[in-house]
């Protein structure tokens, strides 16, 4: 690893199209971060957004019961522009310090403070990163609790600086300790926090399951050579997960932010395009129906039809429908073959009701029931290695079991958050990453093997691997397509 790795590709769009055309809140406060002429909408498109957020400010000045929830709405309205002394951003702040008096907290000093870092890191209280931001950009310099709460958090690290735990803590921290460098000396436990990522950072710019876009903000923000390193590990990341449009959603200020700090955006400009990933070999059309999760067997590709609630078993050759499987059960998010059964996964982001079915081809009748308590949420199913991987899109992983022995469930820790669809390839197990927008492949122990952008701008609806090759559901043409890595 070098300290600056090298740019061998730049935007396969150009992100300044974006920038100078689009009207979209992102689009806007990019150009006044670049200070490029406003369109005619800029004004409008921001002011809705601060008339949005001031409409939840209380008479008091607050914006909610607790101390969070008003720094939250004072940080959004510096980030929309809004200057210190605006009236409204001062009563903000004025009711930001009354809260966190009025909150009975524990002291720094205490153990169960140290326990809860996200929750607390004031040596006087529990100033937390969003307070401290508020009062940092607010220019509170002189508060009391501001200057042990910045200390406090500096000279703890070991308490957030880790894989473990929230999935964008860490970012916050680093970005909230540089943001106030000038109020405290803490620049070396942002360096610590630098130098800590580049050391836990994949090929793939993941760090455990921390959200990547948080790392993404991270680089922009922090303008020193570590940030600028940061930021080039993330490019490969990044240019992958660009939209047609030139932006990336609701990421884009962020990434422009990164890119034009470090001057990436300029020293891109003359190369060439990232190439895509995937080529398509060939495909079939997909019949019709609302299918998504795929699987392979016995020759087939299979997929659940939602709509219909049947997993249909799928030609290679064209497409065609040859096997149906009716499903007794509802809320499908994933399907897979084990022992002759299909593996059915009931689950979805939050849903109570968590269980995997073995199901019947011949008959459609559930032969075993197995419920999913140990896992948080069930997303996504493959099979490797004799056992079932069930995606659990809070633990950030996936959840390896036998369904004869059900009690002796594992948890595999994969590169990456939250997975949509996975597939085996029998020696490993790829999957779509919900927060970082590519696909990710992993071994049985959860080591990376290989990542790429997910193919047909996202459109994804479904992974299978028949022995020998990998297949995707392109969602936007209704397609069913063989893929392989592009030379």
């Amino acid at each position: 690893m070098t300290d600056r790795p090298d740019l061998q590709y730049g935007p396969r769009h150009d992100p300044m199209r974006y920038v100078q055309e689009e009207e979209t809140l992102q689009a806007a406060l990019a150009r006044k971060l670049l200070g490029l002429s406003p369109r005619a909408s800029d004004a409008s498109t921001i002011a809705d957004e601060v008339s949005d957020t001031l409409a939840k400010q209380e008479p008091d000045g607050a914006f909610g019961e607790t101390t969070g929830e008003t720094a939250k709405a004072v940080c959004r309205l510096f980030e929309l522009g809004c200057a210190p002394d605006a009236p409204e951003v001062a009563r903000g702040l004025d009711a930001l310090l009354r809260q966190h008096r009025a909150e009975d907290t524990p002291e720094a000093d205490d153990g169960e403070n140290l326990k809860n870092p996200m929750g607390a890191h004031g040596r006087d209280g529990s100033l937390a990163n969003e307070a401290i931001d508020a009062l940092v950009i607010g220019g509170r310099h002189a508060e009391t609790a501001l200057r042990a709460s910045i200390r406090h958090m500096a000279d703890h690290a070991e308490t957030w600086l880790k894989t473990t735990g929230c999935p964008w803590g860490v970012n916050w921290y680093m970005q909230t300790l540089w943001n106030a460098r000038h109020v405290e000396d803490v620049e070396d436990t942002v360096v610590l926090g630098m130098r800590w990522f580049a050391r836990h950072m994949d090929e793939a710019g993941l760090v455990g399951y921390m959200d990547p876009w948080g790392h993404v903000k991270t680089a922009g923000v922090v303008d020193h050579p570590l940030g600028e390193r940061q930021a080039r590990r993330m490019l490969p990341l990044v240019l992958r997960t660009q939209h047609a449009d030139g932006g990336w959603g609701d990421n884009t200020f962020d990434v422009i932010r990164m890119l034009t700090t470090h001057g990436l955006l300029d020293g891109m400009k003359d190369l060439p395009p990232l190439p895509d990933d995937w080529a398509v070999e060939r495909s079939v059309p997909a019949p019709p129906g609302d299918l998504r999760h795929m699987t392979w067997d016995d020759g087939l590709i299979w997929a659940h039809d939602a709509k219909a609630n049947e997993v249909v078993g799928m030609s290679l050759d064209d497409g065609a429908v040859t096997r149906r499987i009716p499903l007794p059960v509802d809320k499908v998010y994933g399907i897979a073959w084990h022992d002759g059964l299909l593996a059915a996964c009931q689950g979805g982001p939050w849903e109570p009701n968590k269980n995997l079915f073995l199901v019947d081809p011949a008959t459609g009748a559930v032969r075993r029931e197995v419920a999913l308590d140990k896992v948080d949420m069930a997303i996504g199913l493959a099979e490797l290695g004799g056992r079932l991987w069930i995606g659990d899109g809070f633990a950030f992983g996936a959840k390896l079991l036998d369904p004869a022995r059900p009690e002796e469930i594992t948890h595999v820790q994969w590169p990456g958050t939250c997975a949509g669809y996975m597939a085996s390839t029998g020696d490993t197990v790829w999957h779509t990453d919900s927060f970082a927008k590519v696909m990710v492949e992993c071994d049985r122990v959860g080591e990376l093997t290989d990542w790429a952008e997910v193919p047909f701008g996202g459109a994804v609806k479904g992974l299978a691997h028949d022995g020998e090759n990998l297949w995707a559901l392109d969602g936007s043409q209704g397609r069913l397509c063989q893929i392989r890595r592009a030379a």
